[in-house]
């Protein structure tokens, strides 16, 4: 079946902080056609709010774009199952993907798991919309699919679509991401030179933290605390090399506000 897709970004605000991810203000989501204002609508549609669960918003919030009028959903609907509430249980997400929310995956993955059943595949940074927080996500060890590359091959071989089983290289993506973001305002690939090696650094320090938790070194509370430092270091690092303007380019904040975020609840760093 082939129907219209839509992909959305919508600004989260959270007062409590209880991840790293609670520090992304940007949340995206796809559905198949325009249905996303309540749960009565989204339930007579197709939908990937994350791993599952709806969200009640409005139209002040969200920003959408139609990315395919012919979108393959069989084929989307393999790959990341649809229509899955209450992520939380076995019932949930682990339908959807493997791991854990905010250690192994977050929702900008399973939106360019969506994207990827498109020919030729796309990504949440090949489109018109807000994506303040996303290259700390994609540029992290969560990379642009999740952690689990070997859980997202598995899945993609499983649907059958070996031509459309290659991944996206990281380093492509924040090529993408520079592109979009420094149009009219700096030369992207001077920029990705010039940021190669903290980008780099990042991705490391991110994996090695993770790598730490999952082998039980450090608990939850070390862990986000940890990721929410990476953070706050590359967007130093970024801005002390390209500047405070190109930063929030990139980024969509400058370290002072994002530190801003932060300060409106310490839970994640004072814990």
């Amino acid at each position: 079946m082939k129907s219209e897709l839509f992909i959305y970004s919508r600004k989260i605000l959270k007062l409590t902080l209880t991840s790293w991810v609670d520090l992304i203000p940007v949340h995206t989501f796809a559905t198949i056609g325009d249905h996303w204002r309540n749960e009565k609508e989204i339930n007579n549609g197709v939908y990937w709010y994350c791993a599952g669960d709806f969200y009640a918003s409005n139209d002040i919030d969200v920003q959408k774009v139609m990315v395919s009028k012919i979108f393959d959903i069989e084929y989307a609907s393999c790959l990341v199952l649809p229509n899955i509430k209450y992520w939380g249980n076995v019932n949930g997400h682990q339908k959807v993907i493997d791991g854990r929310y905010a250690a192994d995956f977050v929702c900008h993955n399973l939106a360019n798991r969506v994207l990827s059943a498109l020919s030729p595949r796309t990504t949440l940074a090949d489109y018109d919309i807000d994506l303040t927080g996303y290259k700390l996500i994609v540029g992290s060890y969560l990379g642009i699919y999740g952690r689990d590359d070997a859980e997202w091959t598995q899945r993609q071989q499983q649907c059958k679509q070996e031509n459309q089983m290659r991944k996206k290289d990281e380093e492509d993506e924040l090529k993408k991401i520079h592109n979009k973001s420094l149009k009219g305002i700096a030369n992207y690939q001077d920029i990705t030179a010039s940021l190669e090696k903290v980008d780099a650094n990042y991705k490391k320090q991110t994996t090695d933290i993770y790598t730490e938790y999952r082998t039980n070194k450090i608990g939850d509370n070390e862990f986000h605390k940890l990721m929410a430092i990476a953070m706050i270091n590359l967007l130093n690092q970024t801005e002390s090399i390209v500047g405070g303007d190109i930063t929030k380019a990139i980024h969509g904040f400058t370290v002072t506000e994002f530190t801003n975020n932060l300060s409106l609840n310490n839970e994640v760093l004072s814990k």
